[in-house]
């Protein structure tokens, strides 16, 4: 889902990209229909920054994750078993079936100190800051071009966010919260530098439909990015959103460069 993108208009590419993003956003925003996380550690940068590692339950699609932090193999078994109930709950997973390791895995959440560096002695004494190694070179200000109203993105760029959407979700606080009383998600926490601002959205927009598909659930989310990004192969993306009393379209277009 991501090709390039204009604000008040979107056009390819950066469509996409929004999409993937907002999958992404959108489970983490649904979190209270979930149980996987509440076996994880909350700190694991303080409690355990040597062995911490950053667990991705893929409960929507592959490359959409929830993700929680464990410090020992019992908080990960754990969190397994929490992903196992979630899939099964949300995804209607079959319930005979095992925890595949493209629905739940677990890689080393390196730390880093007040200077960026990464703590892997066990011995070292240096405060760490909490930060994940991969928002190191989280940069989504580098990514995205915008030029005469239309934010431009290369397609390479979105295949890697789609393919390990770990530095979006640990490394931006841009979220879609569910609107109260009705469907749909409001963006809040979209602050300069972080994708989602830089893709044109802003603090209390409701984004409504993108080329046409609607937006107002994870799963119509998930159904419009794997319609444009695998199926049609879009390029050109028009995203509507709802901004104060008025729509806006966004534009944005995705550039091959390979």
């Amino acid at each position: 889902m991501i090709r390039k993108l204009r604000t008040e208009q979107v056009g390819p590419g950066g469509g996409v990209m929004v999409a993937a993003a907002l999958v992404s956003t959108l489970a983490l925003g649904c979190n209270a229909e979930t149980t996987f996380g509440s076996a994880g550690e909350d700190e694991p940068c303080v409690t355990c920054p040597e062995t911490a590692q950053a667990c991705a339950c893929k409960i929507y699609t592959p490359g959409q994750p929830y993700v929680a932090y464990a410090c020992n193999q019992q908080q990960i078994d754990d969190l397994k078993e929490e992903c196992r109930v979630d899939l099964i709950n949300i995804n209607n997973k079959d319930e005979m079936e095992p925890v595949f390791d493209m629905e739940f895995e677990c890689k080393p959440a390196l730390c880093t100190d007040e200077e960026g560096e990464t703590t892997e002695d066990p011995t070292e004494t240096v405060p760490t800051t909490g930060e994940p190694s991969e928002c190191i070179a989280w940069n989504p200000s580098a990514i995205v071009d915008y030029v005469s109203g239309v934010h431009y993105m290369d397609a390479g760029d979105i295949r890697d966010v789609v393919s390990d959407p770990l530095p979006l979700v640990l490394c931006d606080d841009a979220q879609f919260m569910p609107l109260t009383g009705t469907l749909g998600f409001e963006i809040t926490q979209a602050d300069a530098g972080e994708l989602l601002y830089e893709l044109g959205l802003r603090d209390g927009d409701i984004p409504l439909e993108i080329n046409g598909f609607p937006l107002d659930t994870p799963e119509e989310a998930m159904l419009a990015f794997h319609e444009l990004w695998y199926i049609e192969m879009e390029t050109d993306f028009e995203l509507e959103v709802l901004r104060g009393v008025s729509n806006a379209t966004l534009y944005y277009t995705l550039d091959f460069t390979e």
